[in-house]
């Protein structure tokens, strides 16, 4: 297997293209054969998912942060019908889910209501 520095300029486009597909579609392109491709056709699709990327990157924060919203009114009427604290309010949310992986990995429930990973830490810190 060859170092970055050892790959050709057209085999670093094909790793980048090959990442950068899948930080926009969700999945890796395992059904492209790269050499059909000419170097501008890999080069002009790079250049599309680069621009695609800025697009998928703010739909994902505008469905996190829609999700965020939600949760913490959710916690609020938590709260409010009797958990008394926000700490208290969470844990009920995470019982009702009847999940036990809930609990052993909180981004488990960040994940299954579009919160943004991490998000239990963050208020944390």
């Amino acid at each position: 297997m060859k170092t970055w520095e050892e790959m050709s300029e057209r085999e670093q486009l094909e790793c980048n293209h090959y990442e950068l597909y899948k930080d926009v579609n969700g999945f890796r392109p395992r059904h492209i054969d790269y050499s059909k491709m000419s170097d501008a056709e890999l080069k002009a699709d790079f250049d599309f998912l680069v621009g695609r990327l800025a697009e998928v990157q703010a739909e994902e924060a505008a469905r996190e942060a829609a999700a965020v919203k939600e949760f913490e009114e959710l916690v609020q009427h938590t709260i409010e019908a009797g958990a008394r604290t926000r700490e208290n309010a969470i844990k009920w949310l995470f019982e009702a889910e009847n999940d036990p992986y809930v609990f052993a990995d909180p981004d488990y429930y960040c994940h299954s209501h579009g919160l943004p990973y991490g998000y239990f830490n963050k208020e944390a810190a």
